[in-house]
C-alpha cells in the first residue's frame, strides 16, 4: 500500500518498488493481494517470510471464465480464456521460495495445495473485528434499564462492493432487489466499526459476484451478526 506505484493496479512499476522494499524491511509477514500477471517477481533474500494470498492467477482466469458465461447468457459471443499455464508455474515456483504459503479460505487453500503443489500452504482465515460478533453486541441502557437491541425491521438488501464493475455483480443485486421489491443499498463511507449496525437492518447481504478468487469481509462480517448471505456460487463462496 505504501509503494509508488498507481492503486489497485498491478504494473512493472509496483514489481520494482515492491521487491525493493521487501529486501530492504526483510518482513517476517507478506500481505499479497496477488502477482502481476506480467511480471511474477520474488524477493529472493527474504525466502523466510510468510505470505497471505488472495488471489491467484488461477483464481483471476476462473474469474474470466465467468466473465465469458455471463456474456454468453447476454447475448454475446466472448472467445474462451487461454489458460494461465505460464502464470501459474510462475506463481509456483515463486512462492516456493516462502517459509509459509497461507490461503484465506479453504477454495484458496486448496489452489495453493492441490494446483501449486506447495506442501507448506497453510489456512488462515481471513479474521474480522470482535465487534461484529453477536456475542459482543453492545447493549445501550437508558435510565429506566432498557436494553436497546438491533431493529426488529429490516429495511433492505445491503450490496458490500461495487468496484471492479461487473466483477463485482452490482447490478444483478440491483435488478435482485427489484425484482423482490427490496431496496438495495451499497453503502460508502461508512466507518468500520459503525458497519454492524448497518448490517442489522439488511434482510439479507447479497454478493452476486464473478469474482473467482479471495473473501470479501463482508459475508463474514454479515453472518457475525446473524444476516443471511447471498452470494454468487464461484470461488471463495462455493
Amino acid at each position: 500500500h505504501y509503494t509508488n506505484s498507481p492503486p489497485q493496479q498491478w504494473s512493472e512499476q509496483f514489481a520494482v518498488c515492491c521487491e525493493a522494499m521487501c529486501e530492504h524491511l526483510n518482513p517476517d509477514v507478506l500481505h499479497l493481494d496477488s502477482f502481476d500477471r506480467e511480471r511474477v517477481w520474488w524477493p529472493g533474500k527474504a525466502k523466510r517470510v510468510a505470505v497471505t494470498m488472495h488471489g491467484t492467477a488461477w483464481g483471476a482466469w476462473l474469474t474470466d471464465v465467468n466473465l465469458m458465461i455471463i456474456g454468453a447468457r447476454n447475448g454475446d459471443a466472448p472467445s474462451f480464456p487461454e489458460a494461465p499455464l505460464r502464470q501459474v508455474a510462475a506463481e509456483a515456483g515463486a512462492l516456493r521460495n516462502a517459509n509459509t504459503v497461507i490461503g484465506i479460505s479453504r477454495w484458496e487453500y486448496r489452489i495453493l495445495r492441490d494446483h501449486y503443489r506447495l506442501p507448506q500452504a497453510k489456512l488462515v482465515y481471513n479474521p474480522i473485528a470482535q465487534y461484529f460478533f453477536i456475542d459482543n453486541l453492545q447493549t445501550e441502557i437508558g435510565p429506566e434499564l432498557e436494553v436497546k437491541r438491533r431493529p426488529k425491521e429490516r429495511t433492505y438488501f445491503l450490496c458490500p462492493s461495487i468496484s471492479q464493475g461487473v466483477k463485482r455483480g452490482f447490478d444483478a443485486a440491483t435488478r435482485a432487489g427489484a425484482k423482490a421489491g427490496v431496496p438495495v443499498w451499497c453503502p460508502t463511507g461508512v466507518p468500520r466499526d459503525k458497519m454492524p449496525a448497518e448490517y442489522d437492518k439488511a434482510i439479507a447481504l447479497l454478493l452476486p459476484t464473478a469474482f473467482a478468487q479471495g473473501y470479501d469481509l463482508s459475508v463474514a462480517e454479515a453472518r457475525a451478526r446473524g444476516v443471511p448471505a447471498i452470494l454468487g456460487a464461484t470461488g471463495s463462496y462455493l
